[in-house]
């Protein structure tokens, strides 16, 4: 849990570099990203079901073995869809490893201590998150920078997985069915979604291979919510969506994915444009926008029982409001505490809500369905993550000329006047930040009436 999410917050600084490496656009250093996240929101629920017919410590092993080939051989490849493919292999690796540690963590740790247990494992996962832009960062100043991250990250998986080949196995194996056309469905899905969106700016909305990308992801879409709802042992349990508790932890995820994710991976990008930082500074800019996710989740641990469930989310929605507004005022500026303060405000909606919206989520649903609700709830936050990170780009590339935007004359007024690339970066900028503060209040309208129209009722129910 200290390298799953130092592998997704260094993609977003290891990005430049690479686009720079192999002479890539904007859009096609992308998949850089895209294809680690949709690999591993994809095999999420996949490899957490395979876990319980194989055996957790099977799967960590086969996980960890897998994540080692695809750093070593991904730093190693020589071209750039070489690399893309283990990058792929990498998401795959890292679902099977977060899904069988996690499980394995509960069955070997007493009750007692398994709170304990776990809050340690937060922490690994807040500096972690910390460590990635800052690490990435450096990484970029020296010459062979990613091959570098590459091999070492191997090489410490590899020494992982020796020491862990002792490990017992103390949990049953599964006796039910294995939903394997459930698993294929949503790999596809979000595969052709994330295609589209990505490419968006390339093929506009006319072009016949994002039309028919677009026709795909619905069948597709439609084909999997009417598979699982049938299934009697399904992948992605529909039916737990009926319960308005988890409906709204999920969409909170997901406006957390587009309010929060989106923009953390797209600013390194603009501000590599737009200001004279060096990729140290902005390195640790991004760095800034991560400590909520190391400092809060403690700090609330220890006043949590006077914290109710309620404020925690209002808590998490108005900074997923105000933040891009902040931002949207420091946009062009050459401060660097200015951007620091700006991202650290960013980050606290995402800081406030590791400490509670998983367990929020999860406790929601009967005691027997936790397992699947839980794999649930990550596939979903983690598919919205995979969408969204490609969807900011586009949007942005659509709204910037200088990078081949098909739709500036329309939303950005007098564009033709506007010869400094500068301007126009923060200009587009500007929009999609006013766009992703108008997003996350009508969703937090949305969120907060699924949230206490349930208490309503639920008291309602008790004075009755």
């Amino acid at each position: 849990m200290f390298i799953i999410p130092l592998t997704i917050t260094s993609s977003s600084i290891l990005n430049i570099s690479i686009m720079n490496n192999y002479s890539l656009s904007y859009q096609e250093a992308q998949w850089f990203i895209n294809i680690f996240m949709v690999m591993y929101a994809a095999f999420l629920p996949v490899t957490g079901s395979l876990s319980d017919y194989i055996g957790k410590k099977n799967v960590l092993l086969f996980g960890l073995a897998l994540f080692a080939m695809g750093f070593m051989l991904g730093g190693l490849a020589d071209n750039y869809m070489l690399l893309l493919a283990f990058r792929a292999v990498s998401g795959i690796a890292a679902a099977a490893v977060t899904t069988s540690a996690t499980s394995l963590l509960a069955s070997h740790v007493d009750e007692t201590k398994r709170a304990r247990a776990f809050s340690v494992f937060g922490v690994f996962l807040g500096i972690g998150m910390i460590s990635g832009p800052l690490l990435a960062s450096g990484l970029n100043y020296i010459e062979h920078g990613w091959v570098i991250f590459s091999v070492g990250m191997a090489i410490f998986l590899v020494i992982l997985l020796i020491s862990l080949t002792s490990i017992s196995e103390k949990t049953h194996r599964a006796s039910y069915p294995f939903d394997w056309l459930g698993g294929a469905l949503l790999t596809v899905f979000l595969l052709s979604s994330v295609t589209m969106v990505s490419f968006l700016p390339v093929w506009t909305f006319n072009n016949p291979r994002t039309l028919g990308l677009l026709l795909a992801s619905v069948l597709i879409g439609f084909l999997l919510y009417r598979v699982e709802r049938k299934s009697e042992y399904p992948l992605i349990d529909i039916h737990i969506f009926r319960n308005r508790d988890f409906s709204a932890m999920s969409i909170t995820s997901l406006l957390l994915g587009f309010g929060y994710i989106s923009v953390f991976f797209y600013f390194p990008f603009y501000l590599s444009k737009v200001t004279g930082f060096s990729a140290l500074q902005i390195g640790s800019i991004m760095t800034i926008a991560t400590l909520p996710s190391l400092f809060f989740p403690p700090i609330i641990a220890r006043f949590r029982k006077k914290l109710s469930d309620a404020f925690l989310l209002k808590a998490t929605l108005f900074p997923l409001i105000a933040s891009p507004l902040f931002l949207l005022k420091v946009t062009g500026s050459e401060s660097i505490l200015l951007h620091e303060i700006a991202m650290f405000l960013l980050g606290i909606s995402f800081g406030i809500s590791l400490s509670y919206i998983d367990g929020l989520a999860v406790n929601s649903i009967s005691a027997h369905q936790t397992g699947l609700a839980a794999g649930t709830f990550n596939t979903f936050r983690i598919g919205g993550e995979a969408i969204f990170i490609p969807l900011t780009s586009s949007v942005t590339t659509l709204l910037n000329p200088t990078l081949g935007g098909r739709f500036a004359d329309v939303f950005i007024s007098n564009i033709q006047f506007i010869d400094d690339a500068h301007k126009i970066f923060i200009a587009s900028t500007s929009l999609l930040l006013i766009a992703v503060s108008a997003l996350c209040f009508i969703f937090s309208v949305v969120i907060l009436h699924l949230y206490h129209a349930i208490k309503n009722r639920g008291q309602v129910h008790d004075i009755s």
